[in-house]
């Protein structure tokens, strides 16, 4: 199978909660885009019918020191797996992201052909 992927997914592992209005689900995430993430789930699965709903991801850098918040939604979940797409942030977020990106992409090119993509897809 083609991978068909715009964005350029970067192995991590971040300490991570995903928050909702009567759960927080604690977790790592394994794989981080400018466009969404791939988060582990220690406690449970999620549930497959959860697909489509909105939470907060909450991201640890600095083993705690700097933590990112953004409003994401259930893409694809598979086991202990789910798969997030970033929704929403505010501009701190977006900033660090984009440096964590751009440490580990090596690439300003590709970067700022990531961000435009980015971009084009919010207008």
């Amino acid at each position: 199978m083609e991978d068909t992927r715009r964005f350029t997914r970067l192995p991590v592992t971040l300490n991570a909660s995903l928050v909702f209005p009567d759960q927080t689900i604690d977790g790592e995430v394994h794989d981080l885009s400018l466009k969404g993430a791939l988060m582990l789930c220690f406690s449970a699965a999620i549930p497959p019918d959860w697909r489509g709903h909105d939470g907060m991801l909450n991201l640890e850098l600095n083993d705690g020191e700097l933590a990112l918040t953004m409003l994401v939604r259930i893409a694809h979940v598979e086991d202990h797996y789910t798969g997030l797409e970033f929704l929403e942030m505010g501009i701190d977020t977006i900033s660090h992201l984009r440096r964590l990106v751009e440490l580990n992409l090596g690439a300003e090119d590709v970067l700022q052909r990531e961000l435009g993509m980015l971009w084009d897809n919010r207008n």
